[in-house]
C-alpha cells in the first residue's frame, strides 16, 4: 500500500504537479497598490511651454463626460496651457470652462484628450482618521518629473481656514501625507480610488506647525461642475473686463487687478508694474514683462531656469538628447554621457576621449583626456587609480581572499586585513588539519 501511494505521488508530481503550479499562480499577489493602478493614467502634469511644469491636474467623470480638474492658483498664471502624461504625451489647446477663485478650483475641457483615458470616480464622504492616498507630480525643480504616490490619513475632515481669494472661511481636509511644490491640483483618494479632495496648500514647516497639508473637499468641485452644466458660468463680456478695482478679489474669471482695472495678465514685452502682472515665467523688469528662466533665456545655473528646462551652455533648455551639445554629464538625458561636448551612449575604449573615468570602459581610467590602463601604475592616492584603488602604492582592484593589503579598506567587503592579507573575519583559523586515523 505504501509503495503504491509513493508511486502515485511521483507520477502526480512529474505529470501534473498535482496542480501545485496553477495553485501557486492563482495565489500571486500584485505588489502595486490597487489605488495607484486605478488612478495613475488619469493624473497629468500641467504647465505651459514658456513656464514648463507647474502642477498637477486629473481627469474626473461627471454625468458621463470627462473634465480636467486643477488648482486656480496654478492655471491662472499660465498662458497656452498643456497637460502631459508620464509618458511625455502632451495635449494642448485646453479651454477653461469654469473657475472658483474662492475655493482655488478650475475646470478645463478634456474633449481633446483620448476617450480611452478613464475619468476618476468621486465621493463627498470624508472622515477623520480614514486612510487616504495621494498621487501627483511633486518636486518641480527635479530634472526628471515623474508620478509620485503617497499614503496617509485624514487628520481633520473639517479644518476651517480662509478662502484662497475673498472674504470668508471654508472647511478643508487636513491630511498627513507630505506634499511639495507641484502637488497643487493632485487628487486626494480613498481606498476605492474615489476622489475626495483636491490638494491646495500647506503650511511651511516651523517649530509650531507640522503636517499642515490641506485639500479642497470635492463637493466644491461638484458644485462648480453643476453650475457649468446649467450654463451659469460664462467668461465676462469684454466691456466687463476693464471694471475698476482695488485688489484681485474684485475681479472675475481669469482677470487680475492691474493698475486699478480688472484685466488679463501680461505676456512677453507687454507693460507691467510688478511681477504679479505677468504670466509665468515672465518677470516685470523696467516696467516690461521680460523672459527670465524660460526656454532660450540666458543663465548661470539650473535655479535660474523653469523646469523642465535646465542651464546648458548658459542657455535654459531641456536636457540634451543623443548627439546634442553638452558641457557635463548632467546636461544629458540619463544614461547618456557628455564626451567631446556631445551626448553619447557608449563609453570610450582604450585611447578613447574622456573627461572622467566614468567615460571609460572598466577597468580603464581617464588620464590626460584619454582612457588608459591604470592597473599596475604607481600611486599615492585612490584618485590617481580610479576606478581602481591605490593599494600598497600600486593601482589595483580591491583585494580578494588572501590578497596582500595594508589596511582593511584595501579588501573587498566583508574581508578585512589580517597580518597583511585579506581574510574572512569569521574564519581566520585557516584550513583545518585532518585528524589522524
Amino acid at each position: 500500500m505504501i509503495r503504491t501511494l509513493a508511486i502515485w505521488l511521483i507520477a502526480c508530481l512529474m505529470l501534473t504537479g498535482c496542480n501545485s503550479s496553477s495553485s501557486s499562480k492563482d495565489k500571486r499577489v500584485s505588489l502595486v497598490n490597487p489605488v495607484y493602478q486605478t488612478a495613475k493614467n488619469s493624473v497629468f502634469l500641467i504647465g505651459s511651454d514658456a513656464a514648463g511644469y507647474q502642477g498637477t491636474a486629473f481627469m474626473v467623470e461627471f454625468k458621463g463626460r470627462n473634465f480636467l480638474v486643477a488648482s486656480f492658483h496654478v492655471v491662472s498664471k499660465l498662458n497656452n496651457i498643456f497637460v502631459e502624461t508620464e509618458g511625455n504625451v502632451r495635449y494642448r489647446g485646453l479651454e477653461m470652462l469654469a473657475v472658483d477663485r474662492q475655493q482655488d478650483l478650475a475646470i478645463l475641457d478634456a474633449s481633446k484628450l483620448p476617450r480611452t483615458i478613464p475619468g476618476l470616480k468621486y465621493t463627498h464622504e470624508a472622515k477623520t482618521s480614514q486612510n487616504i492616498y495621494l498621487i501627483g507630480y511633486p518636486a518641480m525643480l527635479s530634472k526628471s518629473d515623474h508620478l509620485n504616490f503617497g499614503v496617509g490619513v485624514i487628520s481633520d475632515a473639517e479644518y476651517s481656514a480662509s478662502y484662497y481669494m475673498g472674504k470668508g472661511a471654508v472647511d478643508y481636509i487636513q491630511f498627513s501625507t507630505p506634499i511639495n511644490m507641484g502637488h497643487s491640483g493632485s487628487p486626494l483618494l480613498n481606498e476605492k480610488a474615489e476622489v475626495i479632495g483636491v490638494v491646495a496648500w500647506h503650511f511651511l514647516p516651523t517649530d509650531s506647525i507640522q503636517g499642515g497639508n490641506y485639500a479642497v473637499p470635492f463637493r466644491h468641485v461638484t458644485v462648480l461642475l453643476l453650475r457649468h452644466d446649467k450654463g451659469k458660468l460664462q467668461p465676462p463680456l469684454a466691456n466687463q473686463l476693464t471694471q475698476t478695482c482695488i485688489n484681485d478679489e474684485e475681479c472675475q474669471w481669469l482677470d487680475f487687478c492691474i493698475n486699478g482695472k480688472c484685466q488679463k495678465l501680461k505676456t512677453l514685452s507687454q507693460p507691467c508694474s510688478v511681477n504679479e502682472d505677468c504670466y509665468l515665467p515672465f518677470k516685470c523688469l523696467n516696467d516690461v514683462c521680460t523672459r527670465l528662466g524660460s526656454l532660450g533665456a540666458t543663465c548661470q545655473s539650473d535655479r535660474q531656469c523653469y523646469p523642465p528646462n535646465v542651464c546648458i551652455l548658459n542657455s535654459c533648455r531641456p536636457l540634451s538628447k543623443r548627439g546634442e551639445s553638452c558641457s557635463i554629464d548632467r546636461d544629458c538625458l540619463s544614461p547618456l554621457l557628455c564626451i567631446l561636448a556631445k551626448c553619447v551612449t557608449k563609453k570610450s575604449s582604450k585611447n578613447g576621449p574622456c573627461s572622467n573615468y566614468f567615460h571609460c570602459k572598466t577597468p580603464l581610467g581617464c588620464k590626460l583626456g584619454k582612457c588608459l590602463p591604470v592597473a599596475g601604475n604607481s600611486c599615492k592616492s585612490d584618485y590617481e587609480c580610479s576606478p581602481l584603488f591605490c593599494i600598497k602604492a600600486t593601482c589595483r582592484r580591491l583585494g580578494q581572499q588572501n590578497d596582500s593589503c595594508a589596511a582593511s579598506k584595501d579588501c573587498r567587503q566583508p574581508l578585512i586585513c589580517i597580518k597583511g592579507s585579506c581574510k574572512d573575519p569569521h574564519n581566520t583559523a585557516g584550513p583545518k588539519t585532518p585528524l589522524r586515523k
